[in-house]
């Protein structure tokens, strides 16, 4: 149950409480747009011959996703007190110039599984580990345990029968800019809170950027060079 009457919330002095509405406000819009990538990805697996539990849970992260968008929407009305609309979007899916569409895909599994939702538990699991605020600690365990699945369902992919020397190759040969690509995100300054507000799950942008390094060169470019490595 998420303790949305925490009342550290209404301890707080209005101009942070007013900051950490709109980040997340803004992750709401991060959340849905994620959950149309998982819609868009569950069809394209299904269409190259991924793996069925692949495409399963590719399946699941679409629906989960926009449960964590209107998670975000009711956390930002209430540090905001004020009523907040889940925006319209229209997604359109990357393309990465392969007329086969199994490597298509595979760069957008990768980029965004493989790299972008490891990087997302890591995350989670700092902002988790920092909050004393109940509501802002239940919430970030919940979308911890659910962006695992997320994570996972990318390097199953990568593993599976479905991926090739040939692709692996390719994607060895381009890694360093998918990772780069995507790392980024998650080290952007408009995204974070500079001094963070720990004791509500919003860690601080240096121990941000600190976090993120430490798991590409321990996390993610392991995965990469342990699947890469497969017949």
């Amino acid at each position: 149950m998420i303790p949305f009457d925490d009342a550290s919330v209404d301890a707080l002095d209005a101009t942070t409480r007013a900051r950490l509405s709109r980040r997340w406000e803004e992750r709401v819009r991060s959340e849905l747009e994620v959950g149309l990538a998982f819609e868009d990805l569950a069809l394209r697996l299904r269409a190259v011959g991924a793996e069925r539990v692949v495409v399963d849970m590719a399946e699941r992260s679409a629906t989960q996703e926009r449960v964590h968008a209107e998670l975000c929407q009711r956390l930002a009305e209430r540090y905001g007190d004020r009523t907040v609309s889940m925006p319209p979007l229209d997604y359109a899916s990357p393309r990465f110039g392969y007329d086969d569409e199994r490597f298509e895909v595979l760069f957008l599994i990768a980029g965004t599984c493989c790299v972008n939702e490891t990087l997302a538990s890591v995350w989670l699991r700092r902002c988790a580990e920092v909050a004393t605020a109940p509501l802002a600690r239940a919430v970030n365990q919940l979308h911890l345990r659910e962006e695992v699945l997320h994570s996972r369902l990318g390097w199953a992919h990568l593993a599976s029968r479905a991926v090739d020397v040939a692709m692996r190759r390719e994607l060895g040969r381009r890694l360093d800019d998918v990772i780069a690509v995507n790392a980024a995100q998650w080290v952007a300054e408009e995204k974070h809170l500079d001094e963070g507000v720990p004791t509500h799950g919003y860690p601080s942008l240096a121990d941000t950027r600190a976090l993120i390094d430490h798991a590409v060169d321990t996390i993610v470019r392991p995965g990469f060079a342990h699947v890469l490595a497969l017949p």
